[in-house]
């Protein structure tokens, strides 16, 4: 996924409320979108959400 697929996947997120069901609509795994995610903040050098464990 390229940048702007990245940001998608941000846009997901926000929208849908958690990372996994962007992840699954965009055919993703939970890992790899949380990969995703931390690549975009990296190149941002920003943190984009507030991660919270269940």
């Amino acid at each position: 996924m390229d940048n702007l697929g990245d940001i998608r996947l941000f846009v997901e997120a926000a929208q849908l409320g958690g990372l996994s069901l962007a992840g699954r609509k965009l055919g993703l795994s939970p890992a790899a979108a949380s990969a995703r995610l931390h690549k975009l903040e990296s190149s941002l050098a920003t943190r984009l959400f507030e991660r919270t464990t269940r």
